[in-house]
């Protein structure tokens, strides 16, 4: 019993601080290119700072945006998004050239 409370307690615990950090970006590549999305709680993030390849953008009010990347060659690039409150998130993707 007492173990079924300690796994319940923790899975528990788990999830609320799972559910308190919902700052979020989902990068897509695609060639040449990558769509990058910044959410906080599913929802979009206007004015969060996107920076990739020593570039930075800033999302507009969808949280959406489409950035190319300059370099020739197939590379793998990390991707960071940090809103005004200081959340940050970096994913790293491979962007193919062709």
């Amino acid at each position: 019993m007492k173990k079924t409370m300690m796994t319940t307690a923790m899975i528990l615990a788990s999830t609320v601080s799972f559910s308190a950090s919902a700052f979020d970006m989902k990068v897509i590549p695609v060639e040449g290119a990558a769509w990058v999305e910044v959410l906080d709680n599913g929802q979009p993030v206007e004015g969060a700072t996107v920076t990739v390849d020593g570039n930075s953008y800033t999302t507009p009010e969808s949280g959406l945006l489409f950035i190319r990347i300059s370099d020739d060659e197939d590379d793998r690039y990390i991707f960071t998004a940090k809103d005004k409150s200081g959340n940050e998130i970096s994913k790293t993707r491979l962007v193919y050239k062709d």
